[in-house]
This record gives C-alpha cells, structure tokens and sequence, in this order.
C-alpha cells in the first residue's frame, strides 16, 4: 500500500503496519487531519513481534 485515505481513519482509529520482513509491528492512530491534503498529527506505538 503506498497510500492511505484518512477519510477511512475517522474518529482516531487506529490502524497497523507491519515491515516486509515481519519483525515490526508500528499501531497508529490519527489524532488530527488538516482539511483537503494538509498536515495531520499521528501516534506511533512500534512493536517487535516475538517468534
């Protein structure tokens, strides 16, 4: 995925990626998003998956 519509992030929720390579797990979550393409405000919370 090389993009991700913040419309279908609405009211914070959160969302995961995980690296190619399966070892990181990243949750965010939209705080704000400036209107029409502007800035917007995320927290990251980085995890390591544990095999």
């Amino acid at each position: 995925m090389t993009r991700l519509p913040l419309d279908d992030l609405a009211d914070e929720r959160p969302f995961c990626v995980r690296s190619s390579d399966g070892e990181r797990l990243v949750v965010a979550r939209l705080v704000e998003a400036g209107p029409a393409g502007g800035p917007v405000t995320v927290v990251l919370s980085q995890h390591l998956t544990v095999r």
